[in-house]
Formats: C-alpha cells, sequence, structure tokens
C-alpha cells in the first residue's frame, strides 16, 4: 500500500478468524456493518457489535475472529501520519454512517494527488473520527488477559460453560479456592465474578441476535438465564436496550 493513499474496501467474510497481523504504513479503520467481531490487541480482546468502529494503529499488533456465521465490514486504510497511538472503539452516529456510506460509493483507492478533492474530505473525515467523544452503549472492552494461571483456567471454564447454571461457590470449590478468595482474585481484575458470568452471556446473545436465527426466549435459556424477564433485565443492564429494542435498532443499521 503506498502511503499517500487511502483504500477502502467492503467485505463479506465467511467464518472470520484472521490471525494475528498488522499494518505497515496505514491505520484501519473497521466498521461493522453485519455481525460481531472480536479483536485482540496484546493482552486485550474487545468486543465491536454492528454499528461500531474500532481503529487499529498501524504497526501494532492484532487478530481478529467471529463467531457468527458471516460478518460485513466496511474497511478503511488511512495514512499512519494520522495521529492514532492506541486501539479506538466507539459507536457509530448518525453523521458518521452518512459519511462512510459516501465514502464507500467512492474510488477504492484515493490518491491524495489523482483524487486531491476526495482525498482531503476522507482525510478530515477521519482525522475528526480520532477525536470522536461518541459514548459506548456496551462496555466492548473486555478482560486483560489474567496474569494468575489459575483464574486464567476459570475465565475458560466460565466461556465454555456459560450456558450452564453457574454459581460461584462450585466454580470456587471446584479449582480449589474458597469463595472468598475466588471473590478477592477476580476483583483484582476489576470485576466481579457475577459481572463477568452476565458479560460472557450477554456478548454470547448480541452474536446470536446477529445471526438473525434465535426468538428473545430461545437466546435467554441458550446463554444461561432460567427466564426470559431475568434475561432481559440484565441484557439491559449490560447494554442500555431491552433484547427487543436491540434487535429493532441494529436492523436499521445496515448501510450498505
Amino acid at each position: 500500500m503506498e502511503n499517500g493513499t487511502i483504500y477502502t474496501k467492503t467485505t463479506d467474510i465467511e467464518h472470520l478468524n484472521m490471525n494475528t497481523h498488522f499494518h505497515e504504513a496505514h491505520h484501519q479503520l473497521i466498521y461493522m456493518i453485519k455481525g460481531t467481531l472480536r479483536v485482540r490487541v496484546a493482552e486485550t480482546q474487545y468486543f465491536l457489535p454492528e454499528g461500531f468502529i474500532g481503529l487499529v494503529p498501524a504497526k501494532v499488533m492484532h487478530s481478529l475472529h467471529s463467531r457468527n456465521e458471516m460478518v460485513k465490514m466496511f474497511l478503511i486504510y488511512y495514512p499512519s501520519n494520522l495521529e492514532l497511538n492506541e486501539f479506538t472503539l466507539f459507536n457509530a452516529n448518525d453523521f458518521i454512517i452518512e459519511n462512510l456510506r459516501y465514502l464507500s460509493k467512492q474510488e477504492q483507492q484515493i490518491d491524495r494527488v489523482v483524487h486531491s478533492v476526495l482525498f482531503n474530505y476522507a482525510y478530515s473525515f477521519i482525522a475528526l473520527l480520532n477525536r470522536s467523544e461518541e459514548e459506548h452503549t456496551f462496555p466492548v472492552r473486555g478482560l486483560i488477559a489474567p496474569k494468575n494461571d489459575r483464574l486464567a483456567e476459570i475465565m475458560q471454564y466460565l466461556e465454555r460453560n456459560y450456558s450452564n447454571p453457574i454459581d460461584l461457590n462450585t466454580v470456587a470449590k471446584k479449582f480449589g479456592f474458597s469463595s472468598r478468595n475466588l471473590t478477592r482474585l477476580f476483583k483484582k481484575e476489576n470485576i466481579s465474578f457475577n459481572n463477568y458470568v452476565n458479560y460472557i452471556r450477554v456478548v454470547h446473545a448480541i452474536e446470536m441476535f446477529t445471526d438473525h436465527h434465535e426468538s428473545v426466549e430461545s437466546v435467554a435459556y441458550a446463554v444461561g438465564y432460567s427466564t426470559a424477564s431475568n434475561f432481559s433485565r440484565t441484557f439491559r443492564k449490560y447494554t442500555g436496550f431491552s433484547p427487543r429494542e436491540f434487535i429493532n435498532a441494529n436492523a436499521t443499521r445496515a448501510i450498505f
């Protein structure tokens, strides 16, 4: 890729699983049109639902993975002389979406000289995004990978068994902890045991809703809640939406 060129691409990918890589001279913008994406940067995993944007700095190692059958993304690779020091993510508003829609219909290679007006427009828009203060509507940043190997093992267990009944005392006993000590271990990661379990379940619910195959009730049971009402209360707490509101909102986000 040439330094003086902005590249755009709309892509559909089945079963996305891209190993660790980096972009030498360009930052990358990822706009999630359809599906969800897990982006791992160093020891932190981020979660991008539909309608969210991730900005990946040049030369930063990252991997991309989705649990959805299909993901659709609008990508922009832009020159690294625009300041971007760390992975950044935020929710797209109507203004951002309109500009992305416009850029998606233009040249896929926007040369600084050949397409000077369009280049300056795209460059200015992306520079504005770098200063965006959009609020997240979901806790899209996951946990930093724990240094404690035993806690990492417990987190992997919870990730595999989130759909089953889970309680602190049972898990603590299974891994040789007292309930008090396991609570303290989670607290060192700035999260409680119950919040972590609910976070996992809500993420999986969003992934299921994104594939548009499941009802609210079936998703509630599939991710480990005994009643749809308990699931709906937890889902609203974490996302700010009821499950039905979330489904309806994302149904209108597809812009390409």
